[in-house]
């Protein structure tokens, strides 16, 4: 899981097996910008009933030490740094240039790849991997399985459902203008509308 970084692995190594009994306190749950209830029942169900649950995030030290040194940061393209900006300077409102978002674009493919490795490091050849993050990390144009290797991944968006009725109107702008939608993601999965929220208007003041 994204939401969990290596700080916790040891109290999520010893809460398997007890995840009906599990509780944030016991698992040092990162409350701030990932609320438990959203995701209770995934991890309780998780730790119930997988082989392990791994938490595949740096933690806020390794993070920290990233940011002083993002050059330092495998890249896979030129226009594939060049993407990540752009997305962050849209996710960001405009406020600053790509040019200034590559170190941040840097810490994200950083975040990717740590993430892969670690389902690198986790798999057997009799289970089934499953990666909870956030939509551009599980891309397969920008995100995780771009760092997999040869290991066999299947991409799943959930996307909230808003008022256009055609699919296609969904879909993310892939990394190569002409690529078909499969190189994006495998499956959308189309969820229940969450209330609007303006953060552009929160981060300006406007």
């Amino acid at each position: 899981m994204e939401m969990l970084n290596t700080e916790q692995q040891v109290a999520l190594d010893t809460q398997l097996g007890q995840g009906a009994q599990s509780t944030p306190a016991a698992l040092n749950w990162p409350e701030r910008g990932w609320p438990f209830a959203n995701y209770q029942a995934q991890v309780q169900f998780a730790l119930d009933h997988a082989g392990r649950v791994v938490a595949a995030d740096f933690s806020d030290s390794e993070k920290t030490a990233l940011r002083q040194n993002t050059g330092s940061v495998t890249e896979y393209s030129a226009e594939h740094t060049g993407y990540l900006a752009e997305l962050i300077v849209k996710s960001h409102c405009g406020m600053f240039t790509a040019e200034r978002a590559k170190p941040a674009a840097r810490m994200q493919m950083a975040r990717d790849q740590q993430m892969a490795k670690q389902m690198l490091a986790n798999t057997q050849n009799d289970k089934v991997n499953v990666l909870i993050a956030g939509a551009q990390h599980v891309r397969k144009d920008i995100g995780v399985p771009l760092w997999l290797g040869e290991l066999p991944a299947l991409s799943i968006l959930m996307v909230s459902v808003a008022e256009s009725t055609d699919p296609t109107d969904y879909l993310p702008k892939a990394l190569a203008a002409d690529s078909p939608a499969s190189a994006i993601a495998d499956l959308i999965w189309f969820v229940s509308a969450i209330p609007a929220v303006d953060y552009c208007a929160q981060l300006t003041g406007k």
